[in-house]
């Protein structure tokens, strides 16, 4: 019985190791390279628009704006992730409850370096009180690094008051 159990053991013990080989080369360091290729922002193949980066941002700015406005409590948090989406802050009355952004177009565009853009947009503004439009600036700034072999293309949007 006691031969039963060691063997038992060794065969456990044996099969942990061979888990942790194989762990082992699975978790090997990844290359991480920098690529200057810029090839644009509206990619067909990932299905990638920046109107629609825009409107979600926006959107996101919009309720963080009323989220400060309403709930003074949570406002050093709420200026923080304001402060890294835009350099400037919304007027919004006070009786606003809910705002929803659609329609968000291109007026203009404009390249600056080459990771570095500047959009004019226009979108639409529905609340409570009705609908309105605007415009806005925002800077984009892309990134495109090359992890295990794969391209990978990031963009920080940040609105301007420009």
């Amino acid at each position: 019985m006691k031969k039963l159990g060691y063997l038992l053991i060794f065969v456990i013990l044996g099969s942990c190791m061979n888990n942790k080989d194989e762990n082992r080369e699975s978790a090997a360091p990844m290359m991480v390279e920098e690529s200057d290729d810029l090839s644009g922002y509206e990619t067909k193949n990932t299905g990638f628009s920046i109107t629609t980066l825009a409107e979600q941002k926006l959107q996101e700015y919009y309720d963080l704006s009323l989220l400060q406005k309403h709930h003074p409590e949570f406002e050093n948090d709420i200026k923080l992730q304001l402060n890294k989406l835009a350099d400037t802050l919304l007027i919004l009355p006070n009786t606003t409850r809910e705002i929803i952004i659609k329609n968000v177009t291109k007026i203009d565009y404009q390249k600056i370096t080459d990771s570095t853009s500047k959009l004019r947009l226009h979108y639409e503004v529905i609340s409570d009180r009705g609908n309105t439009f605007d415009t806005i600036s925002a800077i984009i700034k892309t990134k495109t690094i090359m992890v295990n072999n794969e391209t990978i293309t990031t963009r920080k949007l940040t609105f301007i008051n420009k």
